[in-house]
């Protein structure tokens, strides 16, 4: 859709919009307790009553969202969001109740369920995006509005598909209520971290630069979104697969082997991507945007190192482990609102981005030495370390020092990682043809 957006929206309507869902990103797990993802794990728990995981789920979910409609007179004075207060509220709980809904129906093992009510929400964006920006030229309202729509038209296929009205009770449970407050309660923290080192870059840069500025970094993070897309799915597979292998005797050979495939999808694409960035700009970008594609392989660097975080997350959420999470993310919450304040007013859009890649970098490396007190990874560690830093340099070469991304300094880059991993690329072949059939055997059962 990115073409699209550039074309029908100006950069300050493309950054205004980007900037109201990112507040409505920090505002989730605050009035939501984080009790999506506590639902899930308990759900997943086949001890538990899922009645009274739901029960209490839902009931939190609906307080949260009551709260923020009577707080509308604090959103009323926030600039950015007083001119957009009704369709915000609708955007925040039409958002909330689909994460609350998509997270149990993976907890009870609706996994295909899922696939579906994500490829239509997918579809029906499309159409009211459509509709509402290029028939009637909605701008910011129509962008917001064709996202509520498209959250709803999921809630409904997941409520009715899973058929969630069975799994209301009235009944309470006090200590399992307890025990899925406490796990949720320490990843509020944690995704207040998280937000910071992936959001809050926007609004310190609205702030120093102004909304257009914004619009250019939204454009510029959408080149990256096809890494993170990738994640979004490997990750809800992987949570739970982290649930279910980790006491088994070869889990420790299960966890290298995803771990190496992961790393090697990740890192090709995003030295692919940066080798193509300015010709993928000219496809993706309208006139206005074009100039965005020089953040882009910083943006890129900073995902894989997002993905590697996401690879060890479900680990730890998994064993209820969610405090070495929060110190990780939250030290990388510190640095990057330092390094934003420090370099946004400096280096404007390129702060942003070198900040961005920074700060995944550090939660990344805490993660990766902590977890190893746990898991004994079978990989040769020095072949990812020279492709990480083969990525930091081309990335550097090429939004600082004028590399041409097509230049000889940049392909010599490309090629040199390919030519690190290229035995691995075998192995990738065999576990994603495992992977796919596994998939078809889970929506089969489902």
């Amino acid at each position: 859709m990115l073409p699209f957006y550039t074309a029908v929206l100006t950069k300050e309507e493309f950054g205004t919009a980007d900037l109201i869902v990112t507040i409505v990103g920090l505002l989730l797990p605050i009035f939501s307790l984080s009790v999506s993802h506590g639902c899930m794990r308990f759900a997943l728990d086949k001890s538990k009553n899922t009645c009274e995981v739901f029960s209490f789920g839902l009931k939190i979910i609906i307080l949260g969202a009551s709260l923020l409609v009577i707080s509308t007179p604090i959103l009323l004075k926030i600039n950015i969001i007083k001119g957009y207060v009704f369709v915000f509220l609708l955007l925040f709980i039409s958002h909330l109740f689909q994460s609350y809904f998509s997270l149990f129906a993976r907890g009870i093992d609706k996994v295909r369920l899922v696939g579906v009510a994500g490829v239509v929400s997918s579809f029906v964006v499309v159409i009211s995006n459509v509709l509402l920006l290029f028939v009637f030229h909605f701008g910011v309202s129509g962008y917001l509005w064709s996202m509520v729509i498209s959250h709803l038209s999921a809630i409904i296929i997941l409520f009715w598909g899973g058929k969630m009205a069975l799994y209301f009770t009235t009944s309470r449970n006090k200590e399992l209520s307890k025990e899925i407050i406490n796990y949720s309660l320490p990843l509020i923290p944690n995704s207040l971290s998280w937000w910071i080192n992936h959001s809050a870059n926007r609004l310190i840069l609205n702030h120093y630069c102004g909304v257009a500025d914004v619009g250019l970094y939204s454009a510029a993070s959408k080149m990256p979104s096809i890494i993170d897309t990738f994640r979004g799915i490997f990750v809800q597979a992987w949570q739970l697969s982290t649930i279910t292998e980790y006491d088994k005797d070869d889990s420790s050979s299960f966890f290298s082997s995803m771990y190496k495939g992961y790393n090697l999808f990740i890192i090709l694409i995003c030295t692919l991507l940066i080798t193509f960035s300015q010709l993928l700009a000219r496809i993706l970008y309208s006139a206005g945007f074009f100039d965005a594609w020089i953040f882009t392989p910083l943006l890129l660097v900073g995902v894989v190192f997002g993905s590697l975080v996401a690879y060890y997350s479900p680990f730890y959420l998994a064993h209820k482990k969610t405090k070495i999470l929060f110190y990780s993310t939250a030290a990388g919450a510190v640095i990057t609102i330092g390094m934003n304040i420090l370099l946004i007013p400096y280096l404007g859009i390129m702060g942003a981005a070198v900040t961005s890649m920074l700060s995944n970098l550090i939660i990344y490396l805490w993660l990766h030495i902590d977890s190893r007190k746990y898991l004994d990874y079978q990989v040769n560690n020095t072949k990812y370390y020279i492709s990480y830093l083969l990525l930091i340099v081309q990335a550097l070469g090429v939004s600082f020092f004028n590399w041409h991304p097509l230049g000889i300094l940049s392909l010599l880059c490309c090629a040199t990682i390919v030519a690190i991993n290229i035995n691995d690329l075998g192995f990738f072949y065999k576990m994603a043809s495992s992977a796919l059939k596994n998939r078809k055997t889970i929506i089969k059962n489902n």
